[in-house]
């Protein structure tokens, strides 16, 4: 690929935490709607909602974000292996933003330290973006059953 190729990445908020996926990692927006306990859920899955009639967990990884509002959005994301659930829920507070920057515009980011569930830092106009680690929130979900409420 050439180094002025153009990328499709979905970004946004999610509390102090700036987010950053390709959008083909990217199945759907959403409206959250009603939040049911997740069973043995890690803490940073506030619980389920529903997506197209199937349970899905949804994930916050900035931590102590605790939203309330039903109206809040959702970045539903295909899970790589699906041997738990097939995908998963990323919050979002704000719409998220489709964008195209050319690949030679996203840099790597000077490093943080970062929650283990987040791959790496990236900086782009300006910017910087985590990016969410698909597998590692896979690994974390296994035995996680987000149909059962606790």
């Amino acid at each position: 690929m050439s180094s002025a190729a153009l990328l499709r990445v979905l970004t946004w908020r999610q509390g102090p935490l700036h987010l950053l996926l390709p959008a083909a990692a990217v199945l759907e927006v959403m409206r959250r709607g009603a939040l049911e306990p997740a069973a043995g859920a890690p803490p940073w899955v506030l619980g389920s909602c529903d997506w197209r009639g199937l349970r899905l967990p949804l994930a916050v990884l900035a931590g102590g974000l605790r939203p309330t509002d039903a109206r809040a959005l959702v970045v539903v994301c295909a899970l790589p292996h699906g041997r738990g659930p097939k995908a998963l829920g990323l919050l979002a507070e704000h719409i998220p933003t489709l964008a195209r920057p050319r690949e030679r515009d996203i840099v790597p980011a000077a490093p943080t330290p970062l929650n283990p569930l987040l791959l790496t830092a990236l900086s782009w106009a300006g910017q910087v973006y985590a990016v969410p680690d698909l597998y590692a929130l896979e690994a974390e979900l296994e035995g996680v059953d987000a149909a059962k409420s606790t």
